[in-house]
């Protein structure tokens, strides 16, 4: 919470504007959650999605080699920038 002690998650400002004011660490719990609430729903016994997650995948994550100048390469990460 802010000093001043109001939450400010989802606020839209009544200046006019009509700015959204998030709060990044309910915002990360929110994700979270969401995330896992698919994992969940995706890995029930007998889901037809799964097979359609397995199958897209693929296209969604990528290994890509990183280096550091001078230090020569990373171990092999996951991706999902491209």
């Amino acid at each position: 919470m802010p000093p001043g002690g109001a939450e400010v998650h989802q606020i839209v400002s009544a200046d006019g504007e009509q700015n959204l004011t998030l709060d990044v660490a309910t915002t990360a719990g929110e994700i979270e959650r969401a995330i896992n609430t698919w994992f969940d729903f995706v890995l029930q016994p007998g889901n037809g999605v799964l097979a359609n997650v397995r199958q897209n995948l693929p296209t969604l994550i990528k290994k890509q080699p990183k280096a550091i100048p001078g230090h020569g390469p990373l171990p092999p990460t996951m991706s999902s920038t491209g």
